[in-house]
């Protein structure tokens, strides 16, 4: 509390302003920092495309300078944002209508934290006309005014707080002033000691890794809204096929890959938020155990599941272990750690446990698994190595737990991975066909072309059939055996869908080079070919149109199927 505040009189007006140094203050400067990356990223990505990156420019100018003018205009730097006098207190922050009270109508004042904001509220006397009770509707009460106090830095807060809380005792009120300062001033004192136990630079460190990673995919052929999975799978996603051959290195690369920008940032966010705390409790060896502890775990649990059919990637399961490792040690040092910050952290924590893992649940494409996996590991070690609260604990037992910790991941991975099933699809083989089958299609499509020419040129006069007769022989018939080939060596996964287009493709293409490379006769003076073998060359003709019908009803199903 400023000494300034504590000695002055009751009947001087106060003013108290928001501060750069506050919350929102902080969140601002950071917005700022969000908007340049992602102008960068858009601009790297824009692969030399002026026009997009001047509209990316525009977007983000537009996005994050409007959000930045809105808390300019909350924060009103150097207006008074609340003020004390002898009859009152006024603040443009109260909810509603009324934005001034008197110290008569106040019977107490207290403070709490709600999502991490802490609330000043002034707990009015009750009248008739002022129930203590919440609107149905807005959830305010009336008889309980409250300010959120994220405008104003520290220093600032405890003098509002100190100010009131003086006041109101000058007249006989009772608060809770002394009680929540004490609190205030233990947090301080406990952040304080762990921001001296480590410097989090390896959590800095994970970021940048998993940003640059993710730059160099997109400059490699992938994309910021999402990378095929035909991409991530070439550059180490995780797939149950592929780790049941041998390539066991994908449960770690794997955690290194993600397939879009959001993906990206909200795994970043996610391990700042928890990472910074859990590398400082536990230390950097310790942590970084935790880290690819769990998102080898989730790596491992997922072939049972998403991993099975489709490529798994990101550091989500390495998020949700550290995650879980904070929640672990908080919860067992509970008596040691302030009580705002054990409830606040644990809250919050829970909270976005729950709802991840229920996002993760009822929309598709979450790999849910992972996450499990990784929250179970990350709890699991943080229960077994020890935390700095207790130096000379962690000191003595620090290396022993960490050989327990590492060999039970290596255990648990090594076992959860060689149980999971036989996978469903072999992703590798599924790509490959996919890449084969698309190309030999392009093959197939323009030697129909180079036939449907010769007809046309047939018909104009441009080219005689004998002519005609002797290039399906020397020019026609060459280029459909290397078809014939080429559509033999796809092999589609099991139960794919195409199998009946490829194997009718197939018998077209035989059908066709066999037309093709039969020999011709010609009656005595005619140059007109006739088939050398005209029996034989009706029953391919006739298949070829039982042929070509099925692939037009494939064709018409497929197109409808579409829509």
């Amino acid at each position: 509390m400023d000494p300034l505040l504590a000695t002055l009189p009751a009947k001087e007006t106060e003013h108290f302003c928001a501060s750069r140094r506050s919350k929102t203050g902080k969140v601002r400067r950071w917005l700022w920092v969000g908007g340049i990356f992602a102008f960068l990223i858009t601009l790297l990505t824009s692969r030399g495309r002026p026009g997009v990156a001047l509209m990316s420019a525009i977007f983000c100018l537009v996005v994050f300078g409007g959000l930045d003018l809105m808390l300019r205009r909350r924060m009103r730097l150097g207006e008074p944002l609340i003020t004390l006098d002898q009859h009152g207190i006024w603040s443009s922050l109260f909810p509603g209508d009324n934005k001034q009270y008197e110290w008569a109508a106040i019977e107490s004042v207290s403070l709490s934290v709600v999502n991490n904001v802490r609330l000043l509220q002034l707990n009015l006397h009750p009248t008739p006309d002022l129930p203590n009770r919440s609107s149905f509707w807005t959830g305010r009460n009336a008889a309980r005014p409250a300010l959120q106090l994220d405008l104003f830095d520290e220093a600032t807060q405890q003098g509002i707080f100190s100010a009131i809380d003086r006041r109101l005792q000058a007249q006989g009120s009772r608060t809770s002033g002394q009680r929540f300062l004490d609190e205030v001033a233990e947090e301080k004192a406990f952040q304080e000691q762990l921001k001296s136990f480590a410097t989090p630079w390896l959590t800095w460190l994970l970021v940048g890794l998993n940003v640059v990673i993710w730059l160099w995919t997109v400059q490699h052929g992938g994309s910021a809204m999402g990378s095929p999975a035909e991409k991530l799978l070439v550059w180490g996603g995780n797939a149950a096929s592929e780790v049941q051959k041998g390539d066991w290195w994908r449960l770690l690369s794997a955690t290194f890959l993600h397939s879009g920008l959001m993906h990206v940032l909200m795994n970043m966010i996610g391990l700042v938020a928890a990472g910074v705390t859990v590398e400082r409790i536990y230390g950097h060896r310790q942590f970084a155990l935790i880290y690819f502890g769990s998102g080898l775990m989730g790596s491992a649990l997922s072939l049972h599941f998403a991993a099975q059919q489709a490529v798994s990637v990101g550091a989500s399961g390495a998020v949700f272990g550290v995650t879980g490792a904070l929640l672990v040690g908080i919860l067992q040092h509970r008596d040691k750690l302030p009580p705002s910050f054990g409830k606040q952290t644990v809250s919050s924590l829970g909270i976005f446990i729950v709802y991840a893992l229920l996002q993760g649940f009822t929309k598709p494409g979450i790999d849910n698994a992972a996450h499990i996996g990784g929250l179970i590991g990350g709890c699991a070690l943080a229960y077994l190595l020890p935390e700095r609260f207790d130096m000379e604990h962690f000191l003595r037992t620090r290396k022993s737990r960490a050989l327990a910790g590492l060999a039970a991941v290596l255990l648990a991975t090594s076992g959860l991975a060689a149980m999971a099933p036989h996978a469903r699809i072999d992703q590798k083989l599924r790509f490959t066909a996919n890449t084969a089958f698309a190309e030999a299609m392009t093959s197939f499509k323009a030697a129909f072309a180079a036939l449907q020419k010769e007809q046309d040129d047939i018909k104009a006069g441009r080219m005689s059939e004998r002519e005609a007769d002797d290039r399906s022989r020397s020019v026609h018939a060459p280029v459909f055996r290397k078809l014939q080939a080429q559509f033999e060596a796809i092999e589609l996964p099991n139960g794919d869908p195409r199998q009946p287009l490829l194997d009718d493709t197939r018998r077209l293409i035989a059908l066709m080079l066999e037309s093709l490379a039969m020999e011709s006769v010609y009656a005595e003076g005619s140059d007109k070919p006739e088939p050398a073998d005209p029996v034989r060359m009706q029953a391919i003709q006739r298949e070829l149109e039982q042929v070509g019908q099925r692939l037009q009803r494939m064709a018409e199903a497929n197109k409808a199927a579409r829509k």
